[in-house]
């Protein structure tokens, strides 16, 4: 009779930042809701100038959050393509290196450093 196969999962720390991230989230959402139950069960203002102070800061503190959300995604795209950047040129340099071996015949090893790794080729 065949031997099913099976194979055992590990809990990785994805795992721990996800459940964090979550948890972090969730707090952040409980007090922009608590903020706002607060600015609606004030008294209206004493006039229309408050008014439009309180409508200026809030549009304010709406674009600032827009702008920053805007930049940490054009930073991380930026980080991205300098990584891809980074390995293509190493996959560049190895190919170079693994042709001239081919040409002269020649036998050595290429050492690549990863961080946390040393890869021998």
């Amino acid at each position: 009779m065949k031997v099913i196969k099976t194979k055992s999962t590990i809990k990785d720390i994805k795992v721990l930042d996800k459940s964090a991230d979550v948890t972090h989230r969730m707090k952040n959402a409980f007090i922009c809701t608590k903020e706002q139950a607060e600015q609606t069960q004030q008294a209206n203002h004493d006039s229309y100038v408050e008014h439009a102070e309180d409508q200026a800061q809030e549009g304010a503190a709406t674009l600032l959050h827009k702008v920053e959300h805007a930049a940490e995604y054009q930073g991380r795209k930026g980080i991205k393509k300098i990584k891809e950047h980074a390995i293509a040129q190493v996959r560049i340099t190895i190919i170079q290196v693994l042709k001239m071996d081919i040409q002269g015949n020649k036998h050595h090893t290429l050492r690549l450093a990863i961080p946390g790794q040393i890869t021998e080729l």
